[in-house]
């Protein structure tokens, strides 16, 4: 787990700190009309870990909360920016990929596309993040 910035979706984006190699032939991205035919909710599936502040035309605001030792339930989004007002140490999980762990600095601001994923926190500290997803 090195730098900031990775090459993941076509684009350079700050995602999760990871070196160029753990993310060597694993692709979590789909286009957004898969993800969106398929379409799990987080407000709605995992309703005890994320809430929804604000929806405005397409912009939808929904904060995530995630307790130490907790995961969520299987979700979606679309394209999405994500601030982690607190971080900590989460493992993602995707169909048909090995989980990947990350440490998520406090401040730590991710964007990428859409995706199908549930995450896991596995550090000692309440993860808090506020999403801002752009609904097609």
């Amino acid at each position: 787990m090195i730098g900031t910035f990775v090459y993941l979706f076509g684009t350079y984006v700050n995602f999760f700190i990871l070196t160029y190699s753990e993310f060597r032939g694993v692709s979590i991205y789909k286009p957004q009309n898969e993800i969106m035919e398929k379409y799990i909710d987080p407000v709605i599936a995992a309703s005890e870990n994320y809430k929804l502040l604000s929806q405005e035309g397409k912009v939808r605001v929904v904060e995530m909360r995630l307790e130490p030792g907790q995961i969520d339930n299987e979700h979606s989004h679309p394209d999405e920016t994500v601030y982690f007002i607190q971080g900590g140490k989460l493992r993602i999980h995707t169909e048909g990929n090995d989980p990947m762990e990350a440490e998520i600095p406090d401040g730590h601001v991710m964007h990428h596309g859409p995706w199908t994923h549930r995450v896991e926190n596995i550090g000692d500290t309440t993860v808090l993040a506020i999403l801002f997803e752009r609904m097609p």
